[in-house]
């Protein structure tokens, strides 16, 4: 079988500008994958590679390619239905916080996010006063994760509820295995069985 008849790359790092690029080269050694040479304006007009890891003007996102494709997954807490969630979302009687024993709880908990994906859930926690453990096992969800908190750093109004958060970037049955971490509750939402 000649290297021409191998299926391309899944996903691959791509940049907007050149002035992201040395970000971009980065990111791709640190998650051991290809970048394209050539910075795209439009990820979702690229049709050679099926998904890229996007580095563009609103930060990272991951995009399926195509005319059709869906909008970006990417991480904001800033705006859309996260700071709408966060200004008007129901306190202590939204059902995350009811999952997790919040509204019986004498003191601030420290809740576990053993399956943090997008980090939605660990955000309202954070919003309603948790200690909060983000654990991501996927690399690029985790770089995901990781950009999003850091553009959200960027929002005062943001930054005491990110300061109740810590990304870390492991597996739960093994971060879970050494008995140094103490938390309140283990949250677990898989998006998978």
């Amino acid at each position: 079988m000649t290297s021409d008849s191998n299926p391309p790359e899944t996903l691959q790092v791509a940049v907007h500008t050149p002035e992201l690029l040395g970000e971009a080269q980065a990111l791709a050694a640190e998650l051991g994958l290809p970048l394209l040479s050539e910075p795209i304006p439009s990820p979702r007009r690229e049709t050679c590679h099926r998904m890229l890891l996007y580095l563009g003007p609103s930060g990272l996102c991951l995009q399926e390619t195509g005319k059709k494709a869906p909008g970006p997954v990417i991480v904001d807490w800033g705006s859309g239905r996260s700071d709408h969630r966060r200004r008007q979302g129901g306190g202590s009687g939204q059902l995350v916080a009811k999952a997790v024993g919040l509204q019986k709880a004498s003191r601030p908990l420290h809740i576990l996010d053993a399956t943090a994906g997008l980090g939605q859930d660990a955000f309202v926690l954070a919003t309603l006063g948790c200690q909060v453990t983000l654990l991501e096992r996927s690399p690029v969800m985790h770089a995901l994760l990781r950009d999003g908190m850091a553009r959200a750093m960027e929002d005062e109004t943001l930054v005491p509820v990110l300061e109740r958060m810590t990304l870390v970037h492991a597996d739960a049955r093994s971060w879970l295995a050494d008995e140094v971490h103490r938390v309140d509750v283990i949250y677990l939402d898989p998006m998978f069985p």
